[in-house]
């Protein structure tokens, strides 16, 4: 590797955290730019674990270890401010995992005898019953017809 691919590197982090810089940086934008990006899933799940300052030092070792360039040279393309905005960026990011792993294990809310079950993901249980209820109706179906 080398310097042209530490910059494709350093472009593809400027995309993923200037996405993280709007002010509606939602879950699924995100969740999209990593399956569309997925040699970037593991650092940032692992950057969601340090601190914002860690995880750009973490990020630039990567990058430098990734496009096999000694991190002078790294260091003389990026700019303070970039290095700020990194560091805002990873923060916002740790704070929509945080609040993501919140709104997951909320329990479901109880109304009288009944629970809500605000996952919209059937059980297993219900997916089979359903399946064989299809079934059932097809062979009657099959019946009717022969």
């Amino acid at each position: 590797m080398n310097y042209k691919e530490a910059m494709a590197l350093v472009m593809e982090a400027q995309m993923f955290l200037g996405l993280l810089s709007t002010p509606d940086a939602r879950w699924k934008s995100v969740q999209e730019w990593l399956r569309l990006h997925p040699r970037w899933k593991k650092k940032v799940q692992h950057y969601t674990t340090l601190e914002p300052a860690a995880a750009l030092v973490d990020l630039k070792q990567w990058i430098c270890e990734t496009a096999a360039i000694p991190e002078i040279i790294l260091a003389s393309s990026i700019k303070p401010e970039m290095e700020t905005q990194a560091t805002a960026a990873i923060e916002r990011l740790q704070t929509l995992y945080r609040d993501r792993k919140a709104e997951d294990t909320k329990p479901a809310a109880q109304v009288g005898d009944w629970v809500y079950d605000d996952k919209p993901i059937p059980s297993a249980h219900k997916s089979v019953h359903d399946y064989q209820q299809q079934l059932k109706a097809k062979k009657k179906r099959r019946k009717k017809t022969a």
